[in-house]
């Protein structure tokens, strides 16, 4: 079976996520409004010795698949749709922006690893290792990316701002990583350029991960 990848694109709405009766909370009061969950499971990988060969050289098969996930555990608190329709879109937004996160790491994931199968390797445990290293720097990263997000924006929310500046610069940074092309001008079989990572752009927003 072919390499793919599943789940970049999906668009959230409120009729996805299971509500949880609670009262409003006080003003001032800090607590949850909603969470996304969004897990993701990717294949094992092969890597064979390329036929005719000698000595052997080693190749990554076109076998590699990832796919992200909405989580049955997320959930909004029943209180959000007593607020502002402005507030539940904000809303929304930050949680589309976490599942968001998710999508694109493996996504740049996914597309660096395609990258490999050009390459030959002396053994099949340097093409392992290519492909584990891709991993670390990437799949292992989401939880630390998911954080940071709601270390910078939560305050905001907490504050009375839905969509204040910091929640502003995530959106930006997301959009843009889904938009920009990679500098070395690579591409997707069908010619689409890939795209920024999301770690490098947040990086280089001085959001070190």
């Amino acid at each position: 079976m072919a390499s793919s990848l599943s789940g970049l694109f999906r668009t959230l709405t409120w009729n996805d996520f299971t509500r949880r009766q609670a009262n409003p909370p006080a003003t001032g009061q800090a607590t949850t409004a909603a969470f996304t969950s969004s897990p993701f499971s990717n294949s094992a990988f092969s890597v064979q010795p390329i036929r005719g060969s000698s000595p052997a050289w080693f190749q990554l098969q076109d076998s590699f698949s990832i796919k992200v996930d909405f989580g049955r555990d997320s959930f909004v608190m029943s209180w959000v749709f007593s607020r502002p329709q402005q507030f539940q879109t904000d809303l929304l937004n930050h949680e589309q922006g976490h599942y968001n996160i998710t999508a694109l790491v493996c996504r740049d994931c996914f597309v660096d690893v395609m990258l490999l199968k050009n390459q030959f390797f002396a053994t099949a445990k340097a093409g392992v290792d290519a492909v584990e290293l891709i991993k670390q720097q990437s799949l292992s990263k989401i939880a630390t990316v998911q954080k940071l997000c709601d270390k910078e924006v939560h305050p905001e929310q907490d504050a009375g701002k839905s969509r204040g500046p910091m929640q502003s610069t995530w959106d930006r940074i997301l959009q843009s990583t889904f938009s920009e092309a990679r500098s070395s001008g690579t591409a997707a079989p069908n010619g689409t350029p890939h795209k920024r990572r999301l770690i490098d752009l947040l990086n280089q927003n001085e959001k070190r991960i």
